[in-house]
């Protein structure tokens, strides 16, 4: 995004700030992401377009060899539509199309692995979604999630192969402890630096030092 602006308005990158977005954080529910009972299969919330590379979180899941059991379950725009269901085959492995739904988070509260494949994102929504609901987080190493996404702290990044994504599905699935903590320090990094009182007091402080510095440097605004 800063090497965008340096070609539209002539502005060098390293003088564009960057303030994120913020998320409302929700009161933590009690559901442990190691509970089984509780938290089965794997969640992708994603529009459905070839960008966001649901075909390669599919195939991994159906060569899982744990797959027997799971479930795979596709939420958001166009998830819904006919040739995306039909894409989804065989109708007895285990994968569900929901479509686009008012609010995720009852999904995400009830994945064991929160899973977005994207070949690339801006800030991505979903991934503070999951760790909101208290998710493990697995996502591809691509632009604007590795840049949110601290590796073996907050979640796992993998290379988008299918082969990466099953080795991924698979350390995760078979890992109680990491599972909890990724989660854990999900939790833990959307509050410190993603919460919606985090972004407005960044915003504020932004709007001020701007206001400031127009003050500096034209004297005072005429009203």
């Amino acid at each position: 995004g800063r090497d965008s602006l340096e070609d539209v308005f002539g502005l060098p990158a390293a003088q564009v700030e960057v303030v994120e977005n913020g998320k409302e954080v929700l009161p933590e529910v009690d559901i442990p992401a190691t509970d089984s009972a509780l938290r089965e299969g794997i969640v992708c919330v994603a529009r459905a377009m070839a960008s966001k590379r649901q075909d390669i979180l599919h195939e991994a899941f159906l060569n899982l060899r744990k797959a027997r059991g799971q479930k795979l379950t596709f939420v958001g725009h166009g998830t819904l539509a006919r040739d995306f269901v039909a894409a989804q085959s065989p109708p007895d492995s285990g994968v569900k199309c929901v479509g686009e739904v008012r609010d995720p988070y009852e999904y995400l509260l009830r994945t064991q692995i929160a899973t977005l494949p994207s070949e690339h994102e801006g800030l991505p929504n979903a991934i503070l979604e999951a760790w909101n609901a208290g998710a493990p987080v697995l996502a591809s190493r691509a632009p604007g999630i590795q840049e949110l996404v601290r590796h073996g702290e907050d979640g796992i990044l993998v290379e988008n192969t299918v082969t990466a994504w099953k080795e991924g599905i698979e350390l995760l699935l078979s890992n109680d402890g990491l599972r909890k903590r990724l989660a854990q320090n999900g939790r833990r990094r959307l509050e410190g630096d993603y919460g919606m009182g985090v972004a407005c007091r960044k915003w504020l402080d932004f709007y001020r030092r701007a206001i400031q510095h127009r003050k500096n440097t034209q004297g005072p605004m005429s009203s």
